[in-house]
């Protein structure tokens, strides 16, 4: 039961992650790690994981280090949020290649800065 309950938090954390992205532009890791209270190595995970379905880019250095939600368009009310998007991911692997093909097509039209994950990717 635990390990369900930290599941569900990671996922909860990963979608307020893409949603303070979304907000506020550039983040630096050790901010968003004091935002939601976890180590900068947990928010790094949740970073790797999250770049499997969305166009995060991570800007490395000493001073102007951190991580940014790259999209084409704004946010608009026909547009997937976060936790859809994650769930439709995670889905991803346990459907089959015709059901793929169409959450990779709802995906894609829906969520801005999805990009599609490799087969073998981790998404949980």
């Amino acid at each position: 039961m635990v390990k369900k309950h930290l599941k569900e938090t990671a996922i909860l954390r990963r979608f307020a992650i893409i949603e303070v992205l979304r907000h506020e532009g550039t983040m630096h890791i050790g901010d968003l790690a004091q935002k939601f209270q976890v180590s900068k190595q947990t928010i790094h995970k949740d970073i790797d994981i999250l770049t499997v379905c969305f166009n995060i880019q991570v800007k490395r250095g000493r001073y102007h280090s951190g991580v940014c939600l790259i999209c084409d368009t704004g946010a608009k009310a026909d547009t997937l949020n976060a936790a859809q998007v994650i769930c439709l991911c995670t889905l991803l692997a346990r459907v089959t290649e015709d059901e793929r093909v169409i959450l990779l097509s709802i995906l894609y039209d829906f969520a801005p800065g999805f990009h599609s994950p490799s087969p073998n990717a981790k998404t949980a």
